[in-house]
């Protein structure tokens, strides 16, 4: 298995930069834009309809780094507990935090193995525990 540590760090390092970068232009041009929206060549209901895009955009740039920071979290958790596996560690998920994915799917597989049932990886894979909630 291969897990490489820094793709996520990359992801969201690319999108604050791409923040920064649009900052920095929009504070070099702000005097241009300034003058478009006092000029009147934009009306009201222009300045209200930019001014939702800008939210909206801003709003889902700021949950796309929310969400890429658990990523990373994540991320972070899965590629200690695939060293702890090559390490053939005794409980390789007792220094992990048992709210990440990554030792929760490891638990089920090891529920599931002890009921003699097979891994079934596209039922681990959904998105809502179908194993009971107290199998640990």
């Amino acid at each position: 298995m291969s897990v490489n540590k820094n793709s996520a760090r990359s992801t969201l390092f690319q999108i604050v930069i791409f923040l920064i970068f649009t900052a920095v232009l929009l504070f070099i041009f702000k005097g241009k834009i300034a003058t478009l929206y006092s000029s009147g060549e934009i009306n009201v209901t222009g300045i209200v309809l930019n001014g939702l895009i800008v939210i909206l955009f801003l709003l889902g740039m700021f949950r796309m780094v929310i969400t890429l920071l658990r990523y990373v979290n994540e991320h972070q958790t899965l590629y200690r507990l695939v060293t702890y596996l090559k390490e053939d560690a005794t409980d390789p998920i007792s220094r992990l935090s048992a709210n990440a994915l990554s030792v929760q799917r490891y638990q089920a597989i090891h529920w599931i193995n002890k009921q003699g049932a097979p891994v079934n990886q596209g039922a681990l894979a959904a998105p809502y525990p179908l194993y009971p909630a107290g199998f640990v």
